[in-house]
């Protein structure tokens, strides 16, 4: 996920073409015709652990390697869905 996104805090601030989070579905920050923004992604938990802030992020990342694959949970406008991700290679 991490390799794919750029995050802040929790938030989704971008995801590559072509990476697994892309793949998977994540959404970064966008902006619309009239320069609105719209937010990203929010990072809720993986495989179930809540995950509040960056460093809970990166703490339970911590726990799997490259090619496992994880259930991301997701707050997107009003609601939550998970998505599945396996995770890849920094780059």
């Amino acid at each position: 996920v991490l390799a794919s996104t750029s995050v802040l805090n929790r938030g989704v601030a971008r995801v590559q073409r072509g990476s697994a989070a892309f793949r998977a579905g994540l959404k970064g920050l966008s902006e619309n015709t009239w320069g609105e923004y719209r937010l990203g992604d929010v990072i809720v938990a993986i495989n179930g652990a809540p995950v509040k802030n960056f460093d809970d992020l990166g703490n339970e990342l911590e726990k799997y390697q490259v090619g496992d694959a994880v259930n991301v949970k997701i707050h997107r406008d009003k609601s939550e869905t998970i998505v599945r991700v396996t995770l890849q290679e920094v780059e």
